[in-house]
């Protein structure tokens, strides 16, 4: 299983995540923390699938 974290990065919130061994990064493009982990969902599903 996939698992991933937000940070602040300015005033908006950066998806970060790693899948075998590599990094991911993200911006949200949001503030909010309840949206921006609902799009660090979004980014893991596709990787999640393919495990």
């Amino acid at each position: 299983m996939i698992k991933g974290s937000l940070e602040k990065h300015g005033k908006v919130y950066r998806a970060r995540w790693m899948v075998d061994g590599k990094l991911y990064l993200r911006s949200t493009g949001t503030a909010d923390r309840a949206a921006a982990e609902k799009k660090l969902t979004e980014f893991i599903v596709p990787f999640a699938l393919g495990e």
